[in-house]
């Protein structure tokens, strides 16, 4: 298939974004959003393998899933999703307290059905969570997605619980 790269681009603390459009939609979605880990390490790729597997687990429109890997150049992709870190949308000084309520309630949705598939995500934050601003029936509406799995563990196994004390879930 035709595949470009896009001007789009970013950073995060773990990898580096890169955009690209395929026009082979049946394959893989439309624009897909490539994650390159900025450290190439074992612990990198067990990061990108534990990502990976979970996927595997997961069903739920709320949580951005890898559909691909390549392990060799330290890269996963993604779907693209046109959102905003939540720490940037938090910053709108038009956000009415029903908006806030309900993408808060997304939030814990997600966290209960990861509970219930018993997964913890380990490392919810702002930078991980999405939020797209729709219009639905003519009313604004927000939609969230939570990302990078990276840090997820089983919670069969609390031994091997470890993630961002902070942030755990």
């Amino acid at each position: 298939s035709d595949v470009c790269s896009s001007d789009l681009g970013g950073n995060s603390n773990l990898g580096v974004f890169k955009y690209i459009k395929d026009e082979d939609r049946e394959k893989i979605p439309e624009i897909v959003v490539i994650k390159q880990m900025k450290v190439e390490c074992n612990e990198s790729l067990a990061l990108m393998c534990i990502e990976y597997t979970i996927n595997s687990l997961i069903k739920n429109e709320r949580i951005l899933t890898v559909f691909d890997i390549d392990l060799s150049n330290y890269c996963l992709a993604l779907p693209y999703y046109d959102g905003v870190e939540l720490n940037t949308f938090v910053d709108e000084p038009f956000l009415r307290l029903e908006s806030i309520i309900d993408i808060m309630r997304q939030i814990l949705d997600t966290l209960i059905y990861l509970n219930e598939i018993g997964l913890a995500h380990l490392d919810l934050k702002h930078e991980n969570i999405l939020v797209k601003h729709c219009i639905v029936n003519k009313k604004s509406k927000y939609e969230i997605r939570v990302i990078d799995y990276g840090m997820t563990r089983s919670l069969n196994n609390r031994e091997d619980i470890l993630g961002t004390v902070d942030m755990f879930t």
